[in-house]
């Protein structure tokens, strides 16, 4: 792949991709020389300096424009890759995970795909989605009747592993690609087992501090939400200690 030089303005001319580079002499010092590519929007064809220390080394970037069409087109054959892996049996919880967030930007309209996708995209604490929407109603429930008395009103799994099969599969024909949709069913368990896998241990994010905790632990083939409640009555008394359990797939 080509590469651009910088110009003495600090401006890239016609590049189609960028290097990372130093100067003077990287091997004498021990850095290693491998290129490195990114991309960046069609406005920004300028020199980025990365750093500089007086007597040392002095690193630069140049910058390449890709057109939206050519990364599109990378994308999809990433996609593609990982299907064929996933229709042959061939494929572990990175293949899943990357193909899941590969897929998020088309997720918008179908909130527990995105949610899902969030879920291995980001490694903070929950505070949003549909899967800490549920957790809080059920957290609210408990706490406002170990105050004042009232019901506990179980929840229903927030995922169904049928459904979640077949809105990816629904997704990537919303690609127009060519996929054979009963190989990706007949991987239906090990879809989900790779998913509960990156899932779990994930945090959820509560202000109140009764709410000691509240994070996914995988019981077998099951997820389930972890709570752990300081909860001093008068109606339930619960000690931080004690875990309580509600199951997210179904």
């Amino acid at each position: 792949m080509p590469r651009a030089a910088g110009s003495s303005n600090g401006r890239i001319e016609d590049s189609e991709s960028f290097h990372l580079g130093s100067n003077p002499g990287p091997a004498a010092l021990g850095i290693s020389t491998e290129s490195v590519y990114l991309v960046l929007s069609a406005a920004s064809k300028k020199l980025i300096p990365l750093g500089y220390k007086p007597g040392s080394l002095q690193l630069y970037l140049t910058v390449s424009v890709f057109p939206p069409e050519y990364m599109q087109k990378i994308k999809t054959n990433k996609i593609c890759k990982i299907i064929d892996k996933i229709c042959s049996g061939q494929f572990d919880s990175s293949d899943t995970g990357m193909l899941f967030i590969l897929l998020r930007p088309t997720f918008s309209h179908n909130m527990m795909l995105q949610d899902l996708s969030n879920f291995i995209a980001h490694g903070d604490k929950r505070d949003r989605g549909v899967s800490f929407d549920h957790i809080n109603k059920f957290v609210k429930n408990i706490l406002e009747v170990s105050e004042k008395g009232g019901t506990l009103v179980g929840l229903p799994p927030v995922f169904n592993k049928e459904n979640v099969i077949e809105d990816l599969i629904k997704a990537l024909n919303n690609l127009d690609l060519v996929i054979e949709s009963n190989k990706i069913r007949a991987q239906k368990e090990k879809l989900i087992d790779n998913l509960l896998e990156l899932m779990e241990e994930s945090e959820f994010s509560f202000e109140d501090s009764r709410v000691i905790r509240v994070f996914l632990k995988r019981d077998g083939e099951k997820m389930l939400f972890c709570l752990n409640l300081d909860l001093k009555g008068p109606r339930i008394i619960i000690s931080p200690f004690t875990s309580i359990h509600c199951n997210l797939f179904g």
